[in-house]
């Protein structure tokens, strides 16, 4: 009897150990967690609502409402400069459902480091027939399903089939974007409109820019360059594609693309 007394409280005294470890290991990972997102002071930006728990069971707060507020539906303002702690916990059981690090910068009109490829003229509009003015692309698993996507677009606009929807030059540059791409960049794709296939315009810079609303977005200044005297101009429509690289941070931050064009002196 006392030896099964004694096995008993060696048992109780093993399931108390890993029941410790076991908090300690949920309390780590609470920590570990903990996602670093940045913002402008003025600027609106939408946190992701936790996966498998229904939005209106989430309690969002801020530790610090003067540099970050949020509201129940996960958006968060930058109100002053400064760092605040986000935290989404479930409203009954109290648990920590997500964690954010939220730095709140001044805003400063600045150029964007960015490489830009773009595309020969072609007279589809090819995010014009996706219904966007522009993509942003952060996965290999979503430049996939905007490739899927494309070429059913393609298809199903009559310009030919899906063997012809992979020749395109738009098609290819998608495919030319591998996994590895995405562990530190992000991908907008943007479209311009050109009144002639015989036109063509020089990139400028990119330029990171804020509205009175406090919405940031970048604007890709661009420059029609000057044709050679008695350039026969094909009075056609003409499209070209922009493939802007970012690093992903960057990415995050803006909200939306924008093109000036200007006419070369």
């Amino acid at each position: 009897m006392k030896k099964i007394q004694k096995i008993v409280s060696i048992l109780l005294a093993i399931c108390l150990c890993i029941g410790i470890q076991a908090t300690a290991m949920i309390t780590t990972q609470a920590a570990n967690d903990t996602q670093t997102k940045c913002l402008y002071v003025k600027q609106t930006l939408t946190l992701p609502s936790p996966k498998g728990v229904a939005k209106n069971q989430v309690k969002w707060s801020s530790n610090n409402k003067k540099v970050v507020s949020v509201t129940q539906k996960g958006s968060i303002t930058g109100r002053k400069k400064g760092t605040a702690i986000v935290k989404a916990v479930h409203k009954k059981d109290k648990k920590v459902l997500a964690v954010y690090k939220v730095n709140v910068k001044k805003f400063k009109e600045t150029k964007i480091a960015a490489k830009i490829k773009v595309t020969k003229n072609s007279s589809k509009g090819y995010l014009k027939l996706l219904n966007k003015k522009y993509y942003v692309i952060s996965s290999k698993e979503q430049m996939e399903q905007l490739k899927k996507q494309f070429c059913q677009s393609y298809v199903e606009s009559g310009l030919g089939n899906e063997a012809q929807c992979k020749k395109t030059e738009f098609y290819k540059k998608l495919s030319g974007y591998k996994k590895a791409f995405f562990k530190k960049k992000s991908l907008c794709i943007t479209e311009h409109m050109l009144s002639s296939s015989g036109q063509s315009t020089k990139i400028e810079k990119l330029i990171r820019k804020q509205n009175a609303k406090g919405k940031v977005y970048a604007q890709l200044h661009l420059t029609y360059q000057k044709l050679p005297a008695g350039t026969n101009l094909v009075t056609q429509v003409a499209y070209q594609n922009y493939f802007i690289e970012l690093d992903k941070a960057e990415a995050e931050v803006l909200q939306n693309y924008k093109i000036l064009v200007k006419k070369e002196k």
